[in-house]
């Protein structure tokens, strides 16, 4: 699943807010989950965290710091 996909716009008007990029966070499985995952997981888990960064990135400086 593409998380920045669903916190995107529609159209040319861009919808990702620091609440999204928050919540994005808030979902991620725990640090113990994680450990127990086998390596699929994990990789699976990488991705999510890639894509988190990237909305971060997307938000203003002003919005990072919110974070």
């Amino acid at each position: 699943m593409n998380i920045i996909a669903s916190a995107s716009a529609t159209g040319t008007e861009n919808t990702l807010t620091v609440q999204n990029v928050q919540n994005m966070i808030d979902a991620l499985d725990s640090v113990e989950a994680v450990e127990a995952m086998d390596t699929d997981g994990q990789n699976a888990v990488y991705m999510e965290v890639s894509e988190i960064w990237d909305a971060y990135y997307e938000l203003s400086e002003d919005e990072q710091h919110w974070l």
